[in-house]
């Protein structure tokens, strides 16, 4: 593997020479690679281990439009309320004053006597009010720095639960699988307008492609390591770039390609 990812970084013509490879060995590849995806999420917990400003700031926003209820207090630890609210940012929803909650999300719902988290619509941790600071709050006419305390009671049950940041990984882990498989079956598609002077099967295009990949895994590590994952497009044109390249040495081959069908 650390053969192909070095070859494939460095000299996006040497990808060429892997399109005869198994695709049980490209698609372990394709596997194994987007787990570099995951260091800047290992990277930040290790220095702090809490939510990232970014998704705190979300929250917050999200909380400030939504939590405004008239007749909705918690007095002495306990909450009253006559109305509902709720609200999803990313894969969390916040709910209050109803049962009815996703089963595809992380749930946090204000319930009678404390906060409660939920994976789906099974019950994974559950904090009093009291111990969040929130023994007394009105949701009536909170002001600003009320729904910052309304906000990091939220965020505090959020971080006490660590299956949290699992899921944080699996995701990271399952988009960054699927944008490698379907960002390569496009290219692969795209280059298909591209003039060879010899036939090559689709499949091989696909595995060719697929090692390409890795540039765009890499520069998509790269710019969120640097905070800078709003610029993903430079990934697809990096990619797009080693993609030309590739095929125009291609076109310089004189070489005989064998269907893998044909093999034996």
């Amino acid at each position: 593997m650390l053969k192909r990812l070095r070859l494939s970084l460095s000299n996006p013509k040497a990808v060429v020479f892997f399109m005869k490879d198994r695709y049980s060995k490209v698609i372990g590849y394709g596997l194994l690679l987007p787990i570099l995806l995951l260091i800047p999420l290992l990277l930040q917990r290790w220095v702090n281990p809490s939510m990232d400003i970014d998704r705190y700031n979300i929250m917050h926003q999200k909380i400030e439009e939504n939590f405004k209820l008239e007749n909705t207090q918690i007095t002495d630890g306990i909450l009253y309320t006559s109305g509902v609210a709720s609200t999803t940012f990313e894969y969390y929803s916040i709910y209050l004053g109803t049962n009815d909650i996703s089963p595809m999300t992380i749930n946090v719902v204000f319930e009678k006597e404390g906060l409660a988290l939920y994976m789906g619509d099974i019950e994974q941790k559950r904090m009093s009010y009291q111990s969040l600071q929130l023994e007394h709050f009105d949701f009536t006419n909170p002001t600003s720095q009320d729904f910052y305390i309304l906000s990091g009671a939220v965020k505090t049950l959020i971080d006490s639960y660590p299956l949290t940041f699992f899921v944080d990984l699996t995701m990271i882990y399952f988009i960054g699988v699927t944008d490698y498989f379907i960002i390569g079956l496009l290219l692969a598609f795209m280059m298909m307008i591209f003039p060879l002077p010899i036939s090559i099967p689709f499949s091989y295009r696909y595995k060719i492609s697929l090692y390409l990949m890795s540039v765009y895994i890499v520069s998509q590590l790269i710019l969120s390591l640097f905070n800078l994952s709003d610029l993903g497009f430079i990934s697809i044109m990096v990619t797009y770039v080693y993609h030309l390249i590739a095929y125009r040495f291609m076109r310089q081959l004189r070489v005989e390609v064998i269907d893998e069908k044909r093999q034996i």
